[in-house]
Formats: C-alpha cells, structure tokens, sequence
C-alpha cells in the first residue's frame, strides 16, 4: 500500500510540475520587458507611440551573432551600440512584444534620460 501511494505522489507532482511549466509560456514574454516599456506600450500612449520608435536597452544570453542582428532588423530594431550582451537600439513599440519572445532576449528596457551634471 505504500509503494502504491507513493507512486500517486510521485505521478501528481510530475503533473502539477509540467502544469505550472506549461501555465507559464503564454505571459513568458511579459516578464521580459521593463514594467515603463510595457505601460509605455499597452497603457495610453500605445496610441501616440505606436508608429513611433522607443530607445530601448536589449540584455541577450550572449554578443548577438550576425544571425540574431538580422532577425532583429526583420523586426525593425536597429542597432546603435553593443557592449557585450548589451544592446542599445531603436525599435517600432508594436514590436516589443515580438522582439521579448526571441529566445536570445533576457530583458527590454525602455531608456532613461539622463543629464550629465558638472
């Protein structure tokens, strides 16, 4: 009897693993880009911004491959500079989204302005 219930342990957290997993695919994106780039996009500017483009800071899994820079290009992102993994670029605010689901794209930030003080 025992062996039996832990077999329907064991079987329930394998399910309740891969639920969770699977749960989190759909919104995975989400947790990628910066909460002012997200609101800049979906809140009440996406109207104004829509055709605009956003200065955006790009964080990848690595230095971006010939490969990726023109995947990124199809989406209408240019690049500016890359220092490493890092990446300043232009891009269209409807392609956020698309952009945040590449799978070498760790996080989207929308630039801050910042004034240099003497």
């Amino acid at each position: 009897m025992l062996k039996f219930s832990f077999a329907w342990l064991l079987l329930l957290a394998i399910l309740i693993a891969c639920a969770s997993h699977n749960g989190n695919r759909g919104g995975a994106w989400e947790k990628k880009v910066d909460p002012r780039l997200r609101t800049a996009v979906q809140g009440g500017q996406a109207q104004t911004q829509a055709a605009q483009n956003l200065q955006v800071l790009i964080k990848c899994s690595a230095p971006l491959s010939m490969e990726q820079k023109q995947k990124l290009l199809d989406h209408g992102v240019r690049v500016q500079a890359e220092a490493g993994a890092i990446v300043t670029a232009v891009l269209p605010a409807q392609a956020v989204t698309e952009v945040a689901k590449l799978d070498y794209v760790i996080y989207l930030e929308l630039s801050k302005e910042r004034k240099i003080q003497p």
